[in-house]
């Protein structure tokens, strides 16, 4: 179909001719060379649909009109030679769609949605009258893709409101409103969703069209709370080329814009632990009720740039302005198994952990005199390893986290001409948390009160810019730069100079730069079976990554053809010292065990024992990908896409070269005492990411929609993609050669 404003032909034509267009397939690969995308996307709606008179007649030539009910800004295409229209690009919001004919009345729709990167559709049929004359309808859009074979929805901003949602990121809840979408595992500071099947890490997160995701958890980054958001937008399957080769959904927050009219809100939320019962553990242990409140208040406020006598913004430049607050405090249950008053003294006859066996012997009554020195300084000290009276040997202690969270929204939209319009925005928040004890609260392995606290920053900037140009009625482009910054991990915050190795009689040499107070004793594992002695530890993970992104739309008779290119530079500095100072691990299946791990404790007996180096890793993590795509209008009916997306694949870098990998049979020559097939960067064939790039990397796509009705109210879509998703694995590298460094497996998988 034809979309341009300039025609050969106008009338009523009764039946579209299927012309042979262009070679999809020729174009497709002429185009391969141009820039491309991957996951940044513009996040601007498409309305599609055709004018026919009464009788069902296709009319060519119609102006159609798009008006923003809200900003007054609206864009005009006309109809091609079958009677076909097309909006490539509008912002999200409320439209007033108009058209009109010589020879029939003029035809308006108010109230029609227009959604993030969704195609809606619109049949309009005008009547036979004078152009002056008005017919109003109340038919609106209908939210039905009749051009691609995408799955996609969205929650409009009255849905996100109405969402119960625990705290103040409602992703998780917006994502499983989705078939196919089930709660998945929890990753690193964050819950995640699985969609279709796909690992809960594989989903992407776009914040006005510009990265948030955590790369190196599979985590999103905490979004806007939803009085800020117009919608969230989210693709589940065959989100075509330009969306990249994530295996999970794609999921948007689109920030709300000002408009011609001041408009705004303020809110608070208030919780109080008093309307809260005690827990079941906590009854049972006689601990008091945790207390905790919480306050939030904001607000956001939005409306045309007005400087009076300088300059009148309504219906160009219009800006968008959100803060809110809060600090508040809770307090968690900790309950963990510490030694019985028994136990302490060595009767283990009663000991739920069963009678020690030392030299085959059952042995119900050790000798304190051969406690260990370790065990012997916390015994004396009961601020580091408490007593209780429990017979079981539980004990329960109120931990406690307070936090701090400053979050602000900033956008800025202007419409240069009816060809050119491009936005900003702004989203920040930092949330400073002081919490006591960092395992209990954020891992759920309690420890005893009094070993330290540890300051947790979590916090996330991401800063949009979108410009958009139409090259007359049937080229467009669209520019997406993102920056993110994002930062997450505890730091050492109060630290108990009593609890260190040197003070436990333990001669224990910790890494260089690192204090011998993180001690590290775990006594069962970690969790309330058991004893946790900690000292805390470090682990601040910066992440900075910029992203550029071009999409080109050419419409030429039956086809809308798409190039693009996306690039991102990306870079994380990870420090960890968890057990850099040396960690201890009493458990009943070790060697030497006694079969008690509370009795291997106090003996020294059967004790794993760890040490790590401390993690300095700069990861590199670059992205260059390029697409084309091509949409045909068969018949009236049929639509299909073609596309191909080049995606080579780089791998995690580490600027200094700290990866190993494992290559059977091959000696590393930069480590030459290295176990045999242990390499690193600069041995043979072992690049910075440990494997060769990928550079043969394509993902073909192929699909159709079929509109069943013709009205635009009910389709068929179907589509195949052949995508390669390559999983790398990170972990601290155990061995000592070479040192601090990151080992990394990587596995390909076909869907």
């Amino acid at each position: 179909m034809v979309r341009s404003s300039v025609l050969e032909h106008s009338g009523i034509r009764r039946r579209p001719r299927i012309g042979t267009g262009i070679c999809s397939v020729i174009l497709l690969l002429g185009c391969i060379s141009f820039p491309g995308n991957t996951s940044a996307q513009d996040i601007a709606g498409k309305l599609i649909g055709r004018v026919q008179d009464s009788s069902g007649g296709v009319i060519a030539g119609a102006k159609v009109t798009a008006r923003n009910e809200d900003t007054g800004i609206a864009t005009i295409v006309t109809t091609g030679p079958d009677g076909t229209y097309a909006f490539e690009s509008l912002h999200v919001g409320r439209y007033r769609i108009a058209a009109e004919f010589a020879g029939f009345r003029k035809f308006e729709s108010p109230n029609n949605a227009i959604v993030a990167a969704k195609t809606a559709t619109l049949i309009i049929t005008l009547s036979p009258g004078s152009p002056t004359e008005l017919v109003e309808v109340s038919a609106s859009v209908t939210q039905v893709d009749t051009a691609t074979p995408t799955i996609q929805d969205s929650l409009s901003e009255r849905q996100l409101t109405a969402l119960p949602v625990i705290g103040r990121d409602a992703r998780v809840n917006v994502e499983l409103t989705q078939p196919g979408a089930v709660q998945a595992e929890n990753g690193n500071n964050g819950s995640r969703v699985r969609v279709n099947g796909s690992r809960g890490a594989s989903n992407n997160y776009q914040i006005d069209g510009t990265e948030a995701n955590e790369y190196l958890t599979g985590n999103a980054a905490i979004l806007p709370a939803v009085e800020n958001l117009q919608e969230y937008s989210i693709i589940t399957s065959t989100g075509g080329a330009q969306y990249g080769t994530s295996g999970g959904s794609h999921l948007n927050a689109v920030i709300k814009s000002g408009t011609n009219e001041l408009h705004g809100m303020g809110w608070t939320y208030f919780q109080n632990s008093a309307w809260n019962a005690n827990s079941w553990e906590g009854n049972r242990s006689e601990t008091q009720k945790p207390s905790g409140t919480q306050r939030w208040y904001g607000g956001n406020l939005g409306g045309p740039v007005l400087i009076p006598k300088v300059y009148d913004g309504r219906g160009k430049t219009f800006w968008f302005f959100s803060y809110e607050y809060t600090n508040p405090s809770q307090q968690y249950l900790q309950q963990l198994r510490i030694l019985t008053n028994a136990e302490r003294t060595g009767d283990f006859s009663q000991s739920s952990f069963g009678i020690p066996v030392i030299n085959g012997q059952p042995t119900p009554q050790l000798d304190p005199n051969q406690f260990s020195p370790m065990a012997k300084a916390l015994l004396a000290d009961e601020t580091l390893l408490p007593s209780t009276n429990d017979p079981d040997g539980r004990f329960s202690w109120l931990g406690s986290q307070s936090d701090e969270v400053k979050a602000t929204v900033v956008k800025l939209d202007h419409q240069f001409s009816k060809k050119h319009w491009a936005f900003v925005s702004m989203f920040r928040r930092i949330d400073n948390q002081i919490r006591d004890p960092l395992l209990g609260i954020q891992f759920g392995a309690p420890t005893p009160p009094g070993e330290g606290t540890s300051a947790y920053q979590h916090s996330v900037a991401t800063y949009a810019f979108n410009d958009t140009y139409s090259f007359g009625s049937n080229m467009l482009n669209n520019l997406i730069v993102g920056i993110t910054h994002l930062n997450a991990g505890p730091i050492r915050a109060t630290v108990n100079e009593k609890l260190n190795w040197q003070a436990l009689g333990v001669g224990i040499v910790p890494d260089a730069g690192v204090p011998a107070t993180e001690v590290g004793i775990f006594i069962n594992g970690w969790g309330s079976n058991g004893t946790t002695i900690w000292g805390n530890y470090n682990n601040p993970n910066p992440l900075h990554q910029i992203s550029i992104a071009d999409n080109f739309t050419w419409m030429k008779g039956r086809h809308t053809v798409k190039v693009g290119y996306y690039q991102r530079i990306f870079h994380e500095h990870t420090v960890q010292d968890f057990c850099a100072a040396g960690c201890y691990n009493f458990s009943s299946g070790d060697v030497g065990s006694t079969g008690n791990p509370f009795a291997d404790f106090l003996m020294g007996d059967g004790a794993t024992f760890t040490q790590n180096s401390t993690e300095d890793l700069k990861w590199y993590y670059p992205a260059r990908e390029t697409y084309a795509q091509d949409q045909i209008k068969v018949t009236r009916r049929l639509t299909a896409t073609v596309g191909l997306r080049w995606v080579p694949f780089f791998g995690y870098q580490e600027q200094l070269g700290r990866m190993t990998a494992f290559r059977p049979g091959q000696q590393s020559t930069v480590f030459p005492n290295a176990p045999t097939g242990l390499v690193v960067p600069g041995d043979r064939g072992i690049s910075k990411s440990s494997f060769d790039t990928k550079w043969l990397n394509f993902a073909p796509q192929v699909g159709f929609s079929y509109d069943l009705t013709g009205t635009g109210k009910m389709v068929v879509r179907e589509a195949r993609v052949l995508r390669t998703i390559i999983t790398i694995y990170l972990r601290p590298a155990i061995s000592e050669m070479p040192p601090r460094t990151a080992s990394s497996i990587a596995r390909v998988e076909l869907r």
